[in-house]
């Protein structure tokens, strides 16, 4: 395990992203009493304005994405019985690219557009030219809640990313809505907080520092349902899976067909 994961020349090397989330989530017990007793005085968490933060970010997560979660994806998603039909998807905030490059390999014929910041964007390219997928992917760099995202989608996938968009989830989902084709499908993996915040702690250990500085962006169980209902999706399901960074929520909703009067 150590020679997989330890090791710098592995394609799985998670040294990068352990001293990246150490970083991040590293407080002082003087800290956190601080920021308790006397609450948050916010601050962008640790540089997360900067074009630098970003691609460290997007390049930590890179070998993460390829060591299991994006198979794990794909394999949900490749189990829709609608995605032979696929013919195009978007990767809503898709960082490296592994995860969707993940669901096109499933797929032979299956275009895709990654959407995510433009730094974020550069970084994905050369993931995307190392798997040989250039010209079935194409990158969009701007800023999902307030840019066109498309339309014309028959699959939309939002990968551990609408936490940004907590306040405002009704209008992303709506957005998200919009810019699928009818019978398209929603997917979405994110955190499900339950039990008065306080599980599972895998998540609200590592939220604890930003929402510590008055950035609290978790998502409690059901929150993307409701937006998903109150959008005019046909249907939703949802299930939670394990992976190695904790249980995480998964919602399926499809779009209602146009049907002839």
């Amino acid at each position: 395990m150590a020679e997989q994961y330890l090791v710098t020349s592995r394609p799985t090397y998670y040294g990068d992203l352990i001293f990246f989330e150490y970083e991040r989530l590293s407080m002082s017990p003087k800290k956190i009493a601080e920021l308790v007793k006397n609450g948050p005085a916010f601050s962008e968490e640790k540089g997360m304005n900067s074009e630098e933060f970003w691609i460290r970010y997007a390049k930590s997560m890179a070998n993460w994405e390829r060591s299991g979660t994006a198979q794990k994806i794909a394999d949900i998603i490749s189990a829709l019985p609608e995605f032979s039909l696929m013919k195009g998807m978007l990767d809503l905030g898709g960082g490296p690219g592994l995860v969707g490059i993940a669901v096109l390999s499933r797929h032979p014929s299956m275009e895709g557009v990654l959407f995510d910041q433009p730094a974020v964007v550069n970084v994905a390219e050369e993931f995307i030219a190392e798997y040989g997928l250039s010209d079935r992917i194409t990158m969009i760099g701007g800023d999902y809640l307030n840019d066109h995202l498309g339309s014309g989608y028959d699959l939309i996938l939002a990968s551990c990313t609408l936490n940004f968009a907590k306040g405002c989830m009704d209008k992303m989902v709506k957005k998200i809505y919009d810019a699928l084709n009818p019978g398209g499908i929603f997917v979405s993996l994110h955190d499900g907080i339950y039990d008065e915040g306080t599980k599972p702690a895998i998540h609200v250990l590592n939220m604890m520092p930003s929402v510590l500085s008055g950035y609290n962006c978790s998502l409690s169980k059901g929150f993307i349902v409701d937006s998903i209902l109150n959008a005019g999706f046909r249907s939703v399901r949802s299930k939670t899976i394990n992976f190695d960074a904790g249980p995480l929520d998964v919602d399926i909703a499809r779009k209602t067909e146009v049907t002839e009067d």
